[in-house]
């Protein structure tokens, strides 16, 4: 597994349609191996699936890499769930180029 370090903002609550939708943007991911680094930053809304579940979509891109992660471009969609007592579930999907 990759080590990573993730910085997470404050939740930003908005009503659509009556449900509660908790936004975080910007999550900033930082990947780090053994040819360089690789930072995403993405945005995820969450609702509240009630028994404690919280399903999440949202968008992800790649903002800058280090080594030979310097020249990637590229983003994609993702999927997250959680429970209230935890884990925490996700996947990143899309593509990426080399500049």
């Amino acid at each position: 597994q990759v080590p990573r370090e993730v910085v997470r903002p404050t939740e930003r609550v908005v009503m659509r349609e009556g449900q509660r939708v908790a936004i975080y943007d910007p999550i900033v991911e930082t990947l780090t191996g053994k040819r360089g680094r690789l930072v995403i930053r993405s945005r995820i809304e969450y609702v509240n699936a009630a028994n404690g579940y919280h399903v999440g979509t949202g968008t992800w891109k790649v903002v800058r890499g280090t080594g030979q992660y310097a020249r990637i471009t590229g983003g994609g969609r993702r999927g997250d769930v959680y429970l209230d007592r935890g884990p925490w579930s996700g996947r990143n999907e899309g593509f990426v180029t080399l500049r």
